[in-house]
């Protein structure tokens, strides 16, 4: 079957499933039924961003069972610091915590433990403590209902069909949105406090989560100075890969993105790239560029290290204009699975 005819079978689906709309109310109070399977995620993450220098990243992932992901840095005047441990068993209890106060508009985080210097050199802990709350600035963005199909019909379409390509697609289907915002509160660091207030983003996504099932994916989640916020995400799978998605806020309203094209080789021995090019396309015709830059990470690692982030921090350069962002580099921990793509 020709390429250009399974693209727009591809689009016209895609766009019917559009067409039906979902429940914001339903995904943003979503939470696990009894007994739900380990591998279903229910995953919350925020980040939080200045332009002279500042990050707070913040990811709870609740899994099917009761257990917990945790994520929690802070990058500031050159420390960086992270929650001291990453997983919690069903039966214990969870320092960080988030609550959703107004759908699609308040979200309440919370936090009690101890964090460490990322850097393993003379590393401290220090107790460690939060509360902050994200408040929207936009609306929600969400990766199926409201992206332009263009880049997900040119993935599907450029691969060999057979039901095997469509069973692996429907195995990993989630629900996943992203919100701009604001991030405001109180971060106490070894008896030290400081207000945090700082344009910022919220990603949730939950479904299925089979981590060594990926290949690799690459992802940005960025804000300005006005707190306006960018997204650009790739996943390679086994069955398809090189499905990029992305939007924008910076240009008044969301505008998904059309095109995608990444002038940097990505295949950095498993740690991704320090600087990234890559010219964007919006759906409505504007074309810019973007830069990036990260000035530091953290690795993190799931299934037991079969799959694994590199967590970086940066600086962008968005369309002229100055931006700051995470800049997520994963990869599978069997290399040969990405290394020649």
């Amino acid at each position: 079957m020709f390429y250009g005819i399974k693209k727009k079978i591809i689009t016209a689906n895609i766009k019917k499933r559009q067409a039906a709309g979902y429940s914001v109310e339903e995904s943003e109070l979503y939470s696990h039924p009894e007994g739900t399977s380990k591998r279903v995620n229910n995953s919350h993450f925020f980040t939080a961003h200045s332009l002279q220098g500042e990050t707070i990243y913040i990811r709870l992932g609740i899994r099917g069972d009761g257990s917990k992901e945790t994520w929690v840095g802070w990058y500031k005047n050159g420390r960086f610091i992270e929650n001291e441990r990453e997983f919690y068993d069903p039966d214990e209890v969870c320092p960080l915590n988030v609550e959703c106060l107004e759908v699609a508009k308040k979200w309440h985080i919370t936090y009690s433990g101890t964090m460490r210097d990322v850097k393993e050199e003379g590393r401290k802990t220090y107790p460690a403590s939060f509360d902050l709350v994200f408040t929207a600035n936009a609306d929600i963005f969400d990766f199926f209902y409201d992206n332009d199909p263009t880049t997900t019909a040119h993935a599907i379409a450029s691969k060999k069909w057979k039901k095997s390509l469509f069973t692996e697609i429907q195995k990993n289907n989630q629900r996943h949105y992203e919100q701009g915002g604001h991030l405001d509160g109180e971060f106490t660091v070894d008896g030290v406090t400081e207000t945090v207030c700082l344009g910022a983003a919220r990603d949730h996504s939950f479904g299925p989560r089979y981590w060594s099932y990926m290949d690799r994916h690459f992802w940005i989640l960025a804000v300005d100075e006005a707190g306006n916020c960018l997204n650009i995400s790739m996943v390679d799978y086994p069955s398809v890969d090189g499905i990029w998605t992305g939007y924008t806020t910076m240009f008044g309203g969301v505008e998904s993105m059309a095109a995608i094209k990444c002038a940097t080789d990505l295949n950095k021995a498993g740690h991704g790239d320090g600087k990234v090019h890559l010219d964007i396309t919006l759906t409505n015709g504007k074309e810019f560029a973007i830069d990036l830059e990260r000035d530091a990470e953290a690795i993190y690692r799931f299934d037991d290290g079969s799959y694994y982030f590199s967590e970086g921090l940066g600086r962008l350069t968005i369309d002229g204009k100055p931006a700051r962002g995470t800049i997520e580099f994963s990869y599978n921990g069997d290399e040969s699975r990405w290394i020649n793509k």
